[in-house]
């Protein structure tokens, strides 16, 4: 099963696809609804996180563990921390080994120090280092 990953994230709440196939959407708005359902984030919120409001890695708890939840239903975390072989699977078919490898080590040290804080960062970080990312 190919995991959408960041794609995941948020990109079914804004609409937007990239490299996702029919399946993936779907699974992408399966995961996205029923994290929406226990984590309680509001429209504005999504809203917010699809502008670039967080971009600096600084969100609220629900928007952060929002992210955590979608990427957790995507079993791409070990822990906190982005699961390497799921990012480098995922990616490097679209960037290339050389640039897969760059963005994951450019955001694989982010961390945070409360709740669902340390993947929010890995995946601002993420959106700061390249329009790809960007959903």
């Amino acid at each position: 099963m190919k995991f959408v990953l960041l794609v995941a994230i948020v990109v079914a709440c804004i609409g937007g696809q990239v490299w996702a196939s029919d399946d993936d959407a779907a699974l992408t708005h399966a995961a996205v609804e029923k994290c929406k359902g226990e984590i309680s984030i509001t429209q504005e919120e999504l809203e917010q996180l699809n502008g670039g409001e967080f971009d600096d890695g600084n969100g609220h708890k629900n928007v952060m563990c929002f992210v955590k939840c979608v990427l957790d239903e995507f079993d791409a975390l070990d822990g906190d921390v982005l699961k390497p072989d799921v990012f480098h699977d995922y990616f490097e078919p679209h960037l290339g080994a050389e640039k897969t490898k760059e963005f994951y080590d450019g955001c694989k040290g982010e961390a945070g120090d409360e709740e669902c804080e340390t993947p929010f960062k890995i995946v601002m970080c993420l959106r700061r280092s390249d329009d790809i990312f960007k959903f």
